[in-house]
């Protein structure tokens, strides 16, 4: 149950970059980072709302949400990880946010995916 718990609470992802924008504005590359990693934040809010209401229905998320939300969150995982390493995402970067960011949602899958065992 307190597993249900930590993962039914949606985790509200914010596209919050640590880079001078006037910088970035002209890099193809960085927007369209930046897009991937706004719209996969994006879809983790809307599986996340739908999870919820799930759990709030039947006492816990149908396991095709929970799947859904595990791959949406491993593809922003490895957005954040590109961020890191790619020298065209990490000039002025916070590296230890970031970092902290990565470690949350890793703690995050590796709940969900428990659950899906359970489910």
């Amino acid at each position: 149950m307190f597993i249900l718990a930590l993962t039914c609470a949606p985790f509200s992802v914010q596209a919050q970059t640590q880079f001078n924008s006037y910088s970035y504005s002209s890099d193809s590359y960085y927007q369209t980072w930046l897009a991937d990693y706004e719209a996969t934040g994006n879809a983790i809010n809307e599986v996340s709302e739908v999870y919820q209401q799930e759990v709030d229905k039947r006492g816990y998320p149908k396991k095709k949400t929970v799947k859904k939300k595990i791959a949406l969150i491993e593809h922003y995982v490895e957005l954040l990880n590109t961020q890191l390493t790619d020298s065209r995402l990490n000039k002025d970067l916070d590296r230890g946010k970031v970092e902290r960011k990565i470690n949350e949602w890793n703690e995050q899958l590796s709940e969900l995916q428990m659950l899906l065992k359970k489910i």
